[in-house]
């Protein structure tokens, strides 16, 4: 999401279902693509924290 632009809500809906999608797949299918479940979490929580988005605590 390095190459989104600020403050732009479509980028951010982007990038949030992608963490999403990525997050739902199954820890065999991160390895085989070059994700690790850590990374897909840290992705999610850097986001929000970019975009001052609070609720995904959670994950």
């Amino acid at each position: 999401y390095m190459g989104m632009v600020e403050d732009d809500a479509d980028y951010l809906e982007l990038a949030l279902t992608f963490y999403l999608y990525l997050n739902d797949m199954d820890g065999d299918f991160l390895d085989d693509n070059g994700y690790s479940r850590e990374e897909v979490l840290e992705g999610m929580k850097d986001l929000a924290s970019d975009w001052g988005v609070t609720g995904l605590e959670a994950f």
